[in-house]
């Protein structure tokens, strides 16, 4: 019975997060059928990560996380860990929020919906900043993120043959 408890005190912990974090975007009511998926995203959202920083965690030979293989996860899921940081350590008003305060803070996208957008205005302004950089941002693929390195120049390409010469006497 004490397993129970446990789950339903991590369910109203959960729960009263995300109301918080409702409230502080600029929300002020919600249903309980959209609380209930809201929470079944974050609590699956939350277990992914936690499978993923395990995962970090026995590819380096530990037995436990540390909170570089927790960064590392939440790395791969998208969010950016500096602008989670910043969001952390914002004052926030007591129970009010609105789209003016959400407009003034940087709250980052959980969910790793909003890199997209932040790639394509990356993207516009280094390609405004210098024209070499440019002409390799715009060579360069959508689908390829832009955290990845250019592709070398192809004169810096070293060609090993695939075949032996035969040699004629």
């Amino acid at each position: 019975m004490s397993a129970n408890n446990d789950a339903t005190a991590y369910e109203q912990c959960l729960r009263r997060s995300l109301a918080a974090i409702l409230i502080d975007c600029g929300f002020q009511s919600s249903t309980r059928r959209c609380l209930r998926l809201l929470q079944a995203a974050l609590e699956h959202f939350l277990s992914q990560v936690g499978q993923s920083a395990r995962a970090y965690a026995e590819a380096c030979g530990r037995t436990q996380p540390v909170l570089g293989d927790a960064t590392m996860a939440l790395v791969d899921y998208g969010v950016t860990v500096s602008s989670l940081i910043d969001f952390a350590r914002q004052p926030r008003p007591a129970g009010t929020g609105g789209q003016q305060q959400r407009q003034q803070r940087n709250i980052p996208a959980v969910f790793g919906h909003d890199w997209l957008a932040e790639a394509a205005l990356k993207r516009q302004s280094t390609a405004a900043t210098s024209d070499r950089r440019a002409q390799q941002q715009t060579d360069r693929p959508n689908h390829i993120p832009d955290h990845l390195p250019p592709y070398p120049r192809p004169h810096t390409f070293v060609s090993t043959p695939a075949f032996r010469l035969r040699r004629c006497h």
